[in-house]
């Protein structure tokens, strides 16, 4: 990488911060979170409360793949700023107003 290319350098800073965010929401909320709610406040049992969390998993992931497929076919995925486009997008406070997928 060439010290004078800072649109890759964002890029990847940008792809580790999400993948290290992603990383701390999964450990508190997820894996450590829901089994509380679900066994001491809602008074689940453990099966009940795995199979609803592999449901989570499961749905998660299709929702992912899909995502990615889409972007794939509209050619969002091979262009950097077409996915830095979507992912503003998709997290700025007017997503409700823009067209999403269009780069």
């Amino acid at each position: 990488m060439k010290l004078y290319n800072w649109p890759m350098f964002f890029g990847y800073a940008l792809f580790i911060g999400m993948l290290a965010a992603g990383y701390y929401y999964n450990v508190t909320f997820i894996q450590l979170g829901v089994p509380d709610l679900g066994t001491r406040l809602i008074e689940m049992d453990e099966q009940e409360l795995a199979l609803y969390m592999a449901a989570l998993a499961l749905f998660a992931s299709a929702t992912a793949i899909q995502f990615g497929l889409l972007m794939r076919s509209r050619g969002c995925a091979a262009h950097y700023q077409a996915s830095h486009s979507v992912l503003y997008r998709t997290y700025s406070n007017g997503a409700h107003r823009n067209r999403a997928f269009y780069p």
